[in-house]
């Protein structure tokens, strides 16, 4: 799709590239249709030209890179050849000075418009920080899910007082592990569209895994506090108890904090993706500043003119006038064939019945003759 609107629109600068030379002069006009044949002529002399470096390699719209320097010069180039055309067409429809004051508002309005809307800050940095601060803290915290669990899963197997406290903890631990492994292996650019695991989700609707969960905390980080107890980063700790003494196994309020790091996530990804998706507008509206300059480019070129442009006949009546004339040419042509096949048809019509004329008269002949012999051959016809 995109390659037929990007042939299309090089099909109208071309056409209208060369209409609008006319306009200044057949000279332009000509020199225009030159231009334009140049690299066409040098191709068929073997000189060829490598264009594939002003193009970027994948054209994504709100996504990836939008091109360096040479294919943003020649985008520009472009057009401004084609506001240089139309604005050229177009003027010539009004006054000289009428046009160029009125296109001048226009010019300068929209002029501080893009301006402003270059100028302003994107704030992407800022949105970046805060996606990266809670991918982050996300990171963190199942690590320490992990780290628990895989914990848990050994103390199930080993510690009779852990395998009392954490009846269902123990039954679920290695599933608990796999599936908390797998959430923490998700990459960044994935996490934004996936949900809280489901792992979560169990322990959360489960008041009895929340009741063996503070039990086990209790156990292990109490007076007694034994090697079960970790302490959590100040990063990811709801209270100073997290921090300073710790937890066996995060108690449920850390899903809320899963939860919580996950709309922060959602947010942050969703105003970067806004950034990005407005940095190649701002691609698309430089696009429009040139297209906008060219048309001033082409009120220039029309004041250097002593007289004002002129108008050549318009190539749509001359494409009409042309194929009118050749159709009148192939009516004329099909009627002389007509007329001139009735006129053989007519002669041979003729010399036809002319022979059959003369056929008819020749048989008639040859029976009288016949019949004359055989009368002079009856008897007595002698005497």
């Amino acid at each position: 799709m995109i390659s037929l609107l990007l042939t299309a629109f090089l099909i109208y600068v071309l056409l209208s590239s060369i209409r609008a030379g006319f306009y200044l002069g057949r000279k332009i006009g000509v020199a225009a249709i030159v231009v334009w044949l140049v690299p066409g002529l040098l191709s068929l002399m073997g000189v060829a030209f490598n264009l594939t470096q002003y193009g970027p390699p994948v054209f994504r719209f709100g996504l990836g890179f939008t091109g360096g320097a040479p294919s943003a010069g020649a985008n520009l180039l472009l057009f401004m050849l084609a506001g240089w055309s139309t604005m050229m067409m177009l003027g010539a429809r009004w006054k000289r000075d009428t046009f160029k004051n009125t296109y001048d508002h226009v010019w300068y309005a929209l002029g501080l418009i893009a301006a402003l809307y270059f100028v302003v800050d994107s704030g992407k940095p800022f949105y970046q920080e805060d996606l990266d601060d809670a991918h982050g803290r996300t990171e963190k915290l199942l690590a320490i899910y992990a780290a628990s669990t895989r914990q848990l899963t050994q103390a199930c197997e080993v510690d009779i007082n852990v395998q009392s406290l954490a009846r269902g903890l123990c039954a679920r631990s290695k599933e608990l592990a796999w599936r908390i492994k797998s959430d923490s292996e998700l990459g960044r650019k994935v996490r934004p569209s996936i949900d809280l695991g489901d792992w979560g989700v169990r322990l959360l609707l489960t008041p009895s895994m929340s009741a063996e969960i503070d039990s086990l905390n209790a156990w292990a980080c109490g007076q007694d506090r034994n090697r079960y107890c970790q302490k959590f980063p100040v990063e990811v700790a709801r209270d100073t108890k997290a921090y300073d003494i710790g937890h066996a196994f995060p108690p449920n309020a850390y899903l809320d904090s899963l939860k919580a790091y996950r709309t922060a996530i959602l947010r942050a990804h969703e105003q970067v993706e806004s950034t990005e998706r407005g940095h190649n507008i701002r691609y698309f509206a430089f696009l429009v500043i040139a297209f906008l300059a060219g048309g001033k480019v082409a009120n220039a070129s029309r004041a250097l003119r002593a007289p004002d442009l002129v108008r050549p006949h318009s190539w749509v009546m001359i494409c009409l006038n042309m194929c009118l004339n050749a159709g009148c040419r192939l009516l004329r042509i099909g009627l002389a064939c007509i007329k001139a096949g009735a006129n053989a048809i007519k002669r041979i019509s003729l010399s036809l019945a002319d022979k059959l004329r003369r056929l008819a008269m020749s048989i008639q002949l040859s029976k009288r003759k016949a019949k004359c012999a055989d009368q002079d051959d009856l008897p007595g016809s002698h005497e």
